[in-house]
C-alpha cells in the first residue's frame, strides 16, 4: 500500500507548494527526446532486448511558478523478435510489440537566475501504459497498465552558445529559452496490480525543450 500511496502524497504535495508560490514567471515547455528503453521484465529482455529499443516522447508542461510546472508527455516504442517457449528455448516465431505510455507528471526545475546555463530538473507523477503483442499465427494480445514514474534531467541553456539564433527565436516564435538535456526515467507499471508482464523499466534520452 506505501509503494502505491507515496507518488500521490508527494505529487498532491508538490502541486499544492507550487501554487502557493504565486510567482509570475509561469512559462510553458514543449519538446521532444530520443530515448533507450531497459525492461525489468526477464522475459521480454530475451525476446525483444536488441539494438532495436529506440523511444520517441512529446511533451508539455504548464508553469505554476517559476520552478513548479504540471506537465503531460507521450512516449512510443516498439520492437520485433521471437517468441521463446516455457524452457526459454528461442523458436523462429516472429513476435512484435508495440507500447505507448501516457504520463501526468509534478515538475520541478532548480532555477536560481535569469540565463542559467545548467538547470537540473526532477519529475514525479503516475502513468497509463498501453501495449500490444501479436505473436505469428496466434492472437494479438493486448492491454493497459496504470502505475507511477519518476524522473532526472540535466538542461542545458542553448542560448548562450547561439545567442543571435535565440533572439530570433523569440522574435518569430516567442521562445524565451531553448535547452538541450539528458536524463533517465523509471516507469513502475505492477503499482496498482501484479500484472502478467512487467513494462516497466528505465528509459534513458536526449532531448529539446523550448520555453515559451
Amino acid at each position: 500500500m506505501k509503494r502505491i500511496l507515496l507518488p500521490f502524497i508527494i505529487l498532491l504535495s508538490l502541486s499544492t507548494f507550487a501554487f502557493a508560490q504565486g510567482e509570475e514567471d509561469t512559462l510553458s515547455s514543449f519538446g521532444f527526446a530520443v530515448g533507450c528503453f531497459t525492461p525489468r521484465e526477464k522475459d521480454f529482455k530475451h525476446v525483444y532486448d536488441d539494438k532495436r529499443d529506440t523511444t520517441f516522447t512529446l511533451f508539455y508542461d504548464k508553469g505554476v511558478s517559476k520552478s513548479f510546472a504540471i506537465g503531460t508527455s507521450l512516449m512510443y516504442y516498439s520492437d520485433s523478435g521471437f517468441a521463446v517457449s516455457e524452457e526459454r528455448e528461442e523458436s523462429r516465431i516472429k513476435a512484435d510489440f508495440m507500447m505507448a505510455r501516457a504520463e501526468i507528471s509534478a515538475v520541478y526545475r532548480m532555477i536560481t537566475s535569469e540565463g542559467q546555463l545548467f538547470v537540473p530538473q526532477l519529475k514525479l507523477g503516475i502513468n497509463s501504459t498501453y501495449f500490444k503483442e501479436k505473436v505469428e499465427d496466434a492472437k494479438s494480445v493486448e492491454n493497459k497498465y496504470f502505475g507511477y514514474h519518476a524522473g532526472f534531467a540535466l538542461l542545458f541553456l542553448l542560448d548562450a552558445i547561439d545567442q543571435k539564433g535565440a533572439k530570433k527565436l523569440n522574435a518569430g516564435y516567442g521562445v524565451d529559452d531553448t535547452y538541450f538535456f539528458i536524463g533517465v526515467d523509471y516507469a513502475d507499471t505492477n503499482a496498482f496490480k501484479k500484472e502478467k508482464i512487467d513494462l516497466g523499466g528505465l528509459e534513458y534520452n536526449l532531448g529539446i525543450m523550448f520555453r515559451y
